[in-house]
């Protein structure tokens, strides 16, 4: 076939390139609008006399690509051609005017000579990391030889390029912020860079933590729990006064309501929790750079990146695809707003915080869980406050040596007499056949024990406990009782408490403002106790 195919026919066969086309084209559009401006395109600028009509000055090598151009057969191999010209200009710079150029998916075909001299001046630049004001069409190309590898070292080499172009260009060229994000996770994914996965697949994989930590609501915290649920949620919670007044409570509250309503919404709809609220896995076809013009000899052909547990992409034979979320619900984290919003409102009601907000349909059986969840924890807090007595067991020496000090004081000069008489006779060893016979008059009426001893094998208490304990519970004077006895308040009690807790395994006397009081739970057990 004759170079100059605008002008010329013969009777050669054409060349079908579909015969023995290979490669990967990317997601590119066949179709193209050619240029806006009056001058020639490369494509038509050819004559019967070659390249005798291009301007005087024009580089060799743009003249080869020109004439390159020209020769091309159609269409349908448009990617493929713009791969092997760029290849072959991969190391070509020039020094021009710069000239309007507007094309969609642009290549060197559409350009004309001061179009071309024009991106190969401006592509050095851009190769350095300047950002020169250009027309979009030229940032395109060479965003497309990027995404190709042209006039790169290796991948990492092209990623970092593309990205320093979407930092430069994405505040004043909103195309390029439109398109280049996508472009470059399909060129981390179809080259297998998977340690930039994290960078730049962040969002998705948030996404699929989120969907993580409600299936396993029940194994993490509470504080995990609820910043996630409050982050997917379209209602604010965490914006609201009764947040702003009550935080720990709200925290506390709301893991609690996910957990016991996840299960009513789960046997309602047949779907996990997760599922209802982040949506329902997928597998879709992804075409690699869609709306580029792209081409690779050697495409991939079986490879799998994996993006989290939830997400990966899959090629096989040449074709990919990739598994994804797709909400079910249509709206952002299912029925979690209306969760929130209805906890907020019945927990303002609880603690009596204003302002009241209006109420939304909820299932009945949610919202009963809901004050169920808030009654249990208002349980919990009223328990946590009790006053609480506790026994220092290590201090009952000192009460007993103390007690002690307090009876030797109260004895008389004659009773400490002949309690020392009494001692030294020792009469547990008196001889039977001692003629000495004990003196009714000087014998000492024992006192009574610093902790009494029961009386009765079966009992719990001895009977002066028990007559104690039954004038603490008749508000009697106890006082008096216990100074007819001789026995100090702290012996007393920490006697009763003592044996309290083999008995029924906790105390049964605290201290008050009025002296010892019996715990409300016990008093009943005391009652019937000492009445045996």
């Amino acid at each position: 076939m004759s170079s100059d195919i605008f002008t010329s026919y013969d009777d050669e066969p054409l060349y079908n390139d579909a015969d023995d086309f290979e490669g990967s084209v990317g997601g590119g559009s066949w179709d193209f609008v050619p240029p806006e401006d009056d001058l020639i395109p490369a494509r038509t600028a050819s004559s019967s006399s070659g390249s005798s009509r291009l301007p005087s000055g024009v580089p060799s090598r743009i003249i080869e690509l020109f004439d390159m151009i020209a020769n091309d057969n159609w269409t349908i191999a448009r990617n493929r051609s713009f791969y092997y010209q760029a290849m072959m200009m991969a190391d070509f710079d020039d020094h021009a005017d710069i000239v309007p150029f507007r094309s969609y998916f642009p290549t060197y075909r559409d350009m004309n000579i001061a179009q071309l001299r024009s991106y190969f001046t401006l592509r050095p630049l851009l190769r350095r990391g300047l950002t020169p004001t250009a027309p979009l069409s030229y940032l395109f190309v060479y965003i497309y030889e990027l995404l190709m590898k042209i006039g790169c070292k290796n991948a990492e080499d092209a990623l970092g390029r593309l990205q320093e172009l979407s930092n430069h260009y994405k505040a004043s060229e909103p195309a390029i912020s439109r398109y280049l994000p996508v472009w470059i996770r399909d060129f981390v994914v179809y080259n297998n860079m998977t340690a930039y996965i994290d960078r730049y697949f962040s969002t998705e994989k948030g996404t699929d933590t989120k969907a993580m930590v409600l299936s396993n609501r029940d194994k993490v915290s509470d504080g995990v729990l609820f910043d996630t649920v409050t982050t997917m949620s379209n209602y604010s919670i965490t914006g609201g006064s009764l947040y702003k007044k009550h935080p720990k409570e709200v925290e506390a509250i709301v893991p609690r309501v996910i957990r016991a309503v996840a299960p009513l919404y789960e046997a309602r709809t047949h779907h996990r929790f997760d599922t209802l609220c982040m949506g329902m896995k997928k597998k879709t076809a992804h075409p690699m750079f869609a709306s580029a013009v792209f081409y690779d000899p050697n495409p991939v052909r079986q490879q799998e990146v994996v993006i989290s547990p939830r997400r990966k992409f899959v090629c096989q034979s040449g074709i990919w695809t990739v598994s994804t979320i797709h909400p079910i619900l249509g709206q952002r984290g299912g029925p979690i707003g209306n969760i929130l919003h209805e906890t907020d409102r019945r927990l303002r009601l609880t603690l009596k915080t204003g302002p009241k907000i209006s109420r939304k349909p909820i299932e009945p059986d949610v919202e009963e869980a809901i004050q169920k969840v808030i009654n249990s924890w208002m349980a919990e807090e009223t328990e946590k406050r009790r006053p609480k007595v506790s026994v220092d067991f290590t201090k009952l020496d000192r009460i007993r040596n103390d007690a002690k000090a307090v009876r030797d004081a109260l004895l008389t000069d004659e009773e400490k007499a002949e309690a020392t008489n009494q001692a030294a006779a020792t009469p547990e060893t008196v001889d039977p056949d001692s003629s000495v016979t004990p003196n009714p008059q000087f014998s000492v009426t024992p006192q009574s024990s610093s902790v009494p001893a029961m009386q009765d094998d079966d009992a719990v208490f001895s009977d002066i406990e028990k007559t104690f304990l039954g004038l603490l519970l008749r508000n009697g004077d106890w006082q008096e009782y216990l100074r007819s006895q001789h026995i100090p308040l702290g012996v007393m009690t920490d006697g009763i408490n003592t044996k309290a807790m083999d008995w029924i395994g906790d105390l049964i006397l605290e201290d008050s403002d009025e002296g010892p009081k019996v715990i409300d739970d016990y008093k009943e057990d005391i009652e019937n106790e000492i009445r045996t």
